[in-house]
Parts: structure tokens; C-alpha cells; sequence
């Protein structure tokens, strides 16, 4: 004879195992939004196409592709401060050549507070510096 209270673990058991294994056989959407993002959801969206795929997303931060030289659909929060560091060093190296090379006379203050003139040595060796940071930071360098 079963007792009450073995009869509701039993349905309990029943359900919890009939959601979960719901859950794991439902399909996985893959889809590009209007931004650019690539999004994954078991609901298919009902603006856009969408491609099912068979297993379900990576955890947050994990590679989609295990090959190094493939785009990511994820970028570290490091990746993304490199990147945007290399963009504003690119801009800075772009207008301080620009400058380098659109003045004869460079002046700068020195230590002690006072103007002094950029000799044409300091100024060639400033526009060859600039020019190493261009290349090292700029996609295409404007040399």
C-alpha cells in the first residue's frame, strides 16, 4: 500500500523530471539583430530568420569558435579596453604627426616651466616615434 506522502514525492519526482527533460529537448535559435549582435534563444524570433542549431549556447564569455584566427561572438571586457586603447592612441599618433610635420618650429615647456624650441633632431626622432605608434595602433597606417 503506498502512504500519502510517498505518493507526492513520486509526483513531485514525476514533474520535476518531465520539466527538465522538456527544457533540454526544445530547440536553440541563432539569429543577427538590427545592432549587430548575434543572439541565441528556444523561442524563434518572429521579425527576422533565424538558424536552429542543435546544441544550446556557450556560458557568458566563452568562445564560440575554438579555432584562434575565427571572429568571436563574444569580446572580453580586457579585449574591448585594448581595443578602444589602440583607437585613441592611433588618433593621438595621427594629429601629434600631423603636427610634427605641418609646423617648421616646435616649441615645448621644459621642466622648469619655460618654452624651448624642438631642435631638428628631437623633431625627426618625435615624428619617427609617432610614426612607430601609428603603425603599432592604426589599422592601416596613414604614412
Amino acid at each position: 500500500m503506498v502512504n500519502g506522502n510517498s505518493f507526492r514525492f513520486l509526483s513531485v519526482f514525476l514533474l520535476l523530471f518531465s520539466i527538465t527533460s522538456y527544457a533540454e529537448e526544445r530547440p536553440y535559435y541563432m539569429w543577427v539583430d538590427d545592432d549587430g549582435v548575434l543572439n541565441f534563444a528556444q523561442d524563434r524570433p518572429r521579425d527576422r530568420e533565424a538558424e536552429e542549431i542543435a546544441e544550446p549556447p556557450r556560458k557568458f564569455g566563452q568562445r564560440l569558435f575554438s579555432d584562434e584566427s575565427a571572429e568571436t561572438a563574444y569580446i572580453s571586457p580586457e579585449e574591448k579596453f585594448t581595443q578602444q586603447t589602440r583607437e585613441v592612441n592611433c588618433t593621438s599618433g595621427r594629429k601629434s604627426l600631423e603636427k610634427l610635420q605641418g609646423f617648421k618650429t616646435i616649441f615645448f615647456r621644459g621642466e622648469d616651466g619655460f618654452f624651448r624650441q624642438l631642435s631638428d633632431e628631437a623633431k625627426q626622432e618625435k615624428i619617427s616615434e609617432t610614426e612607430q605608434t601609428i603603425k603599432e595602433n592604426c589599422p592601416e597606417p596613414d604614412l
